[in-house]
């Protein structure tokens, strides 16, 4: 998978999120269900990297992503806005895959929506001058390609077995603990620069409330 424009900035630091991010991307009106499946392994791709590369973190006793984001260590690190947004993704993704409908398109937008923003975080914390490049950066739909729903959408067993592939793949790119630190200490230089700059991200907050009061109900039937 190319990875989109969109996701582009992370291919350096993160680029597993990137290409799943941009499966995500590239299944909005296809298949949504796929879409909302792949946006919530890009984060947990995300999720579990930052824990590899952040100083302030050791792995949760329980390393599924529930466990990661309800980490006391990791929500003291991560701003409420983008802890709710994954909180969001997270649930969407489960909803999607287990529920009882499939999503509609307009619903894996607003997961891939939510995804962009979360992705803005880990680009404008721990990439060099990440805070100054990506200012200004929004999600372009433009991009978003508008295909016509698949024939036959992917299954579940389908969609868990690309995530074993993608996971496999990434976990054979052993990394020596000397090498990580090294990158630890850097990113944590990158991360007190970036800090030094005035957020001014628009993370709209609002809507993400809305799409988590809509998701509840949707969960209660």
């Amino acid at each position: 998978m190319e990875v989109s424009a969109n996701f582009a900035f992370l291919k350096q630091e993160f680029p597993h999120a990137a290409e799943s991010a941009s499966y995500a991307e590239h299944h909005i009106y296809g298949d949504p269900r796929a879409s909302c499946f792949h946006a919530r392994h890009a984060l947990e791709r995300l999720v579990k990297r930052v824990y590899k590369v952040e100083k302030a973190l050791s792995p949760p006793k329980v390393t599924n992503l529930d466990g990661y984001l309800s980490e006391p260590a990791f929500r003291a690190i991560v701003p409420e806005v983008v802890w709710q947004k994954a909180e969001y993704i997270r649930q969407a993704g489960n909803v999607a895959v287990h529920g009882n409908r499939t999503p509609a398109p307009e619903q894996a937008l607003n997961v891939v929506r939510e995804l962009a923003h979360v992705l803005y975080w880990a680009g404008r914390t721990y990439l060099r001058k990440g805070a100054e490049n990506l200012h200004g950066k929004t999600f372009d739909e433009s991009l978003v390609p508008t295909t016509e729903p698949a024939a036959a959408p992917a299954s579940v067993e389908e969609l868990d077995g690309l995530k074993r592939d993608l996971d496999a793949a990434e976990d054979a790119r052993k990394e020596i603990e000397g090498e990580l630190e090294t990158l630890r200490e850097r990113l944590a230089a990158i991360k007190a620069e970036n800090e030094t700059v005035p957020e001014t991200h628009d993370w709209n907050e609002s809507t993400t409330r809305r799409l988590i009061v809509d998701l509840a109900l949707q969960r209660a039937g």
